[in-house]
């Protein structure tokens, strides 16, 4: 694979440098100790330095994507930039046989070389291929051992009752010598939360309960644990006494059956959901769109919410409340258009004919989607991902705009367009339609953090 060059062409190098943390901690090599060796070694062999790429804290066995600096590199080796890349030792490059060789693929199709300079490698000869191949057998078995040495620490720690990880320290539990204890000071607050959960139930209930009483003590996501983290209940993965619970074995086991009949419903690319006012509603306190949230009853139902989705992301909005569909429709159909005055003009229900476009969109979104997980996964370059995105994109931009409402509206009142029996019209609509239908007559909907409506704002045509 070794790459000529013209005589009088240096060879354009790369320097590449990776330090973990716990490496500069014990031994000091630090990433601009690295450098200095890598840059005065290509200066020492007339080597033409073409950029510097910095993994810092990352390990060899990490997955690729993760190492944004080297991928950087791949793209540059890419467009034939590269004819060697310097690295100081082998585990500053690979540790994992399988992405060694992914990586060598491309060096190969693009004939770029690599070297360390603190040991014997050298990918341009079979000799040094071989010696490469049982290195990286090695070093990967050794990082399996560790691996495994580690987990049975772990699960060492974990039957004596240890933590292992400040992320299991929950709300109303504190670390006392390794050990999960009761925190006294807020014990009384999460015993309020599960006394009034099996009083109602209802964990929205329960939450609007202690926003009220106890403030915003807690995030939502910290509220959730209450009714998903089995530390409640003293468990811990095999450990079934692993901390003082707060909850009985009974008691956890009617909270996950409740969950189980409260099951949440989002949309995806297969079973995609509709929301009739996705787009027309803003949070009172951030002003971020709403998003739609579908939860299914124990009997099967499906009922519509819109939320802030940065108060639900854990930020720093705390606005908490859910808007329900069902009543805003309700009040929209009952109190908003029957008593318009001058009367509403809107589209035909024949210019009302976005599902075939809608469609495309979903079906263009949830491509959008596998996307992202290609890219995340390292299957896609960020060359071939911009450019799949982009047409990706065209194409949904596409399909919006054949989705958009016909100009055309009808020249007579809602009254008189539909006769007074647009109320029944209406309820023979699929979602898809309703939605439409709602999109071709309002551009806003504002309301207080009482959930009260404040204004309705209508389309110029209207």
């Amino acid at each position: 694979m070794k790459k000529t060059s013209h005589p009088d062409k240096p060879i354009r190098c790369a320097v590449y440098d990776r330090v973990s943390t716990e490496l500069q901690a014990e031994f000091g090599r630090s990433l601009e100790t690295q450098r200095s060796d890598l840059d005065q070694y290509a200066r020492d062999h007339g080597y033409l330095i073409v950029d510097h790429y910095t993994d810092e804290g990352i390990t060899a066995r990490k997955k690729m994507q993760n190492r944004h600096d080297f991928l950087r590199l791949l793209e540059d080796v890419k467009a034939d930039k590269i004819d060697l890349i310097l690295v100081t030792k082998l585990d500053r490059w690979f540790r994992n046989i399988r992405d060694y060789y992914a990586t060598q693929e491309i060096l190969e199709k693009h004939h770029c070389n690599w070297k360390t300079i603190y040991e014997d490698y050298d990918s341009s000869t079979a000799d040094g291929q071989l010696k490469i191949n049982i290195m990286l057998s090695v070093a990967q078995n050794e990082c399996d051992r560790t691996s495994e040495r580690i987990k049975s620490v772990f699960r060492h720690k974990v039957q004596l009752g240890e933590i292992t990880t400040t992320s299991l320290i929950y709300f109303g539990y504190r670390c006392e010598d390794k050990h999960l204890v009761i925190d006294e000071e807020k014990a009384p607050i999460v015993r309020d939360v599960y006394r009034k959960f099996f009083e109602t139930h209802s964990k929205q209930t329960v939450y609007r309960y202690c926003m009220k009483k106890y403030g915003d003590i807690f995030s939502y996501q910290t509220f959730r644990h209450f009714f998903t983290a089995e530390i409640y209940a003293g468990r811990y993965q095999t450990n079934e006494r692993f901390c003082p619970p707060y909850l009985t074995p009974d008691q956890w086991e009617e909270i996950q059956n409740v969950n189980a009949r409260n099951i949440k419903v989002y949309a995806s690319a297969d079973t995609p959901s509709v929301y009739l006012f996705s787009g027309l509603l803003r949070c009172p306190e951030c002003g971020s769109a709403l998003s739609g949230t579908s939860v299914k009853t124990r009997y099967g139902h499906i009922n519509h919410y819109y939320r802030c989705w940065k108060h639900q992301s854990g930020r720093s909005c705390t606005f908490n409340r859910s808007l329900s569909e069902l009543r805003l429709e309700k009040y929209l159909t009952a109190e908003i258009l029957l008593t318009l005055s001058p009367p509403v003009r809107i589209p035909t229900v024949r210019a009302l004919r976005p599902a075939k476009p809608a469609i495309r969109v979903q079906t263009y979104e949830g491509q959008l989607k596998r996307l992202n997980d290609l890219y995340i996964r390292g299957n896609l370059s960020c060359s071939e991902y911009d450019a799949k995105y982009a047409s990706i994109q065209e194409r949904i931009q596409n399909a919006r705009q054949s989705a958009a409402p016909d100009a055309a509206c009808c020249n007579n009142s809602l009254r008189e367009a539909l006769q007074d029996g647009w109320a029944g019209l209406y309820q023979i609509l699929d979602r898809a339609h309703k939605r439409s239908f709602w999109h071709h007559l309002i551009a806003s909907i504002s309301f207080d953090d009482s959930k009260n409506i404040q204004n309705i704002a209508f389309l110029p045509q209207v």
